[in-house]
């Protein structure tokens, strides 16, 4: 029987580091075989199947709402900059990049001889189209993040400068993401929410919106090596005893599995590999509803969360309870904060009884419509009514949809996939005009040192602000996080290539099945 590889927990220096002045590595992920139990080689005329845990309804990589549907993306959609598995930046479709010496210049080299699925040239002219695209398409859900950038110069078809209106350190983490993704402008007219059109190790044959989605081998990429399969074919199972079934039935060859579904997938002989990731989970509140501007109020329902028991009994101790977005053991943690929040109902009521809380009064969480969120939301349901806290669910199919977009409810119970810098998860989630900031509404304190952090290069003085802005969202309860969860990626020992990854978020180069 496989057992099931633990990684303890994978520094990746480079993560801190504010300014990465030029790249020389090639991209493709690291090469930890350890997670992979197959000695075999992909067979090159192979199928790879792959349950995802969420659907996904638009492949429009600018209009995407939620980073945890990279996974649908990333195949298709190279990104000026690629990260490997640890975190670390490597080349995509920029070989190289600097800043100026005054911060104020992020210039790219791009790769020569690339072209797109549907047969155009990738240049530096590709690049300027898709970052004006990103910032000012309607429903763009990166625009935020590309605001620093004032305009694309073109210096040559494979050279472009990208003129800041600030200094932003983390702008080449963001350009790994959503954002630096690239389409073909010749396809911006048409229907990239429907029929993608990348650059991509993989292209979209057939797309059935929140359902699958088939991928067939792009045999032009420019890395021979990173589509180890023929085809993916790629599924939405939002319930993970099914997607289990659907592993031991041989129904596909990987998933992601609950943390109740691990001892029964080792059992059945399948691999898990369960890391530590940036990802977490967080009871979200809408800062801009009643009572929910008050600190007193954040801080009790903080108090009012047995973080303990909701691993204990959800995760089956496979994760870390926290009080704060950054784990243990990563740079941007703050340990003066991690014990700020104790399990405490009785100073709980107290505060809410001192910010003029009526006894009963409700709030509306909106609940990802899959069984793993619903309970979830449900214990914390229970664990607020003990405090005198009226919780009624709402359910939906599309999360960010309706919290973040459409401004429903008061709260909801989700996980941030995470992001490779944190500024950018404090841009997206605490900052005033954050995507996945659903009331607009944050503190002076941490708009201060948010904008320090993205404005400091030397990488000693950001990994302290991080810490301090991980200090400060703590103090001001801007947030009611949980715990992060292991990511256990389970599949069959045919499989080659698969491992976590730490940004917590799978992709795919060099996967594919043995004979």
């Amino acid at each position: 029987m496989q057992k099931a590889h633990t990684r303890l927990w994978r520094h990746a220096a480079v993560i801190g580091v504010a300014v990465i002045l030029t790249a020389a590595c090639s991209s493709g992920g690291d090469t930890d075989t350890d997670s992979s139990p197959s000695d075999g080689t992909a067979n090159p005329d192979a199928t790879f199947r792959f349950a995802d845990t969420l659907p996904i309804d638009t492949l429009d990589p600018h209009k995407s709402p939620g980073a945890g549907n990279n996974v649908w993306l990333f195949p298709v959609y190279d990104r000026l900059i690629h990260l490997n598995s640890s975190a670390e930046l490597v080349p995509g479709l920029a070989t190289e990049w600097s800043f100026s010496d005054d911060g104020r210049t992020l210039s790219l080299t791009l790769r020569e001889n690339v072209s797109f699925h549907d047969g155009t040239a990738f240049d530096a002219a590709a690049v300027q189209a898709n970052i004006d695209r990103a910032k000012t398409v309607e429903g763009s859900a990166v625009a935020s993040e590309l605001a620093v950038i004032d305009s694309v110069e073109i210096i040559d078809d494979t050279h472009v400068d990208l003129n800041l209106n600030a200094v932003n350190s983390a702008l080449p983490y963001i350009l790994t993401d959503r954002a630096g993704a690239i389409a073909s402008p010749a396809a911006f007219d048409a229907d990239l929410a429907r029929n993608p059109v990348g650059t991509g190790m993989y292209r979209v044959t057939e797309y059935q919106p929140s359902s699958s989605a088939t991928y067939e081998r792009n045999p032009d990429y420019w890395d021979p090596d990173a589509a180890a399969a023929a085809r993916m074919e790629f599924t939405s199972i939002t319930d993970s005893q099914q997607r289990l079934n659907a592993l031991r039935t041989d129904s596909i060859d990987a998933t992601i599995l609950d943390a109740a579904n691990v001892a029964a997938a080792e059992s059945a002989g399948l691999v898990v590999d369960s890391a530590p990731v940036l990802q977490f989970y967080h009871l979200q509140l809408n800062l801009s509803r009643e009572y929910l501007d008050d600190v007193r109020v954040r801080r009790a329902i903080n108090h009012a969360i047995n973080r303990e028991d909701l691993v204990s009994g959800l995760l089956f101790d496979l994760g870390e309870p926290a009080v704060q977005p950054f784990p243990s053991g990563y740079f941007a943690h703050d340990e003066s904060v991690a014990d700020l929040y104790p399990y405490d109902p009785q100073r709980a009521r107290q505060l809410l009884d001192e910010a003029g809380v009526p006894e009963g009064h409700t709030l509306e969480f909106i609940n990802q419509n899959a069984p793993a969120y619903t309970q979830l939301t449900e214990a914390l349901q229970a664990q607020l009514a003990e405090v005198g806290l009226n919780v009624e669910i709402t359910q939906t199919v599309n999360f960010a949809n309706s919290f973040y977009v459409e401004g429903q409810g008061d709260a909801g119970a989700i996980n941030w996939t995470g992001r490779p810098d944190p500024s950018q998860t404090v841009g997206l989630v605490f900052a005033e005009n954050g995507f996945a900031n659903p009331g607009k509404v944050t503190t002076p304190e941490v708009t201060a040192l948010y904008q320090d952090l993205q404005a400091t290069t030397d990488e000693t003085q950001r990994q302290e602000l991080a810490r301090q802005l991980s200090a400060q969202i703590t103090t001001d309860a801007l947030d009611v996080v949980l715990y992060f969860p292991y990511s256990n990626v389970a599949y069959s020992d045919k499989v080659v290539g698969l491992e976590n990854w730490l940004s917590g978020k799978l992709e795919f180069p060099g996967v594919g099945v043995a004979d």
